[in-house]
């Protein structure tokens, strides 16, 4: 599952570790951070549903 954002400071400090998702009552680990194109524009996350 993908999550695209919208770059901002605070975006900018997100990290796998310490950061999780909540959509729609659901719960998912951060997988991957990735800067498109390293513009400073969007941020791209990959996660995984948490398995409860």
């Amino acid at each position: 599952v993908f999550f695209l954002i919208r770059y901002c400071s605070e975006a900018a400090t997100i990290d796998t570790e310490h950061f999780r998702i909540i959509f729609r009552e659901q719960i998912y680990n951060i997988t991957f951070i990735d800067n498109v194109k390293y513009q400073n524009k969007t941020i791209k996350l990959r996660a995984a549903l948490e398995k409860r």
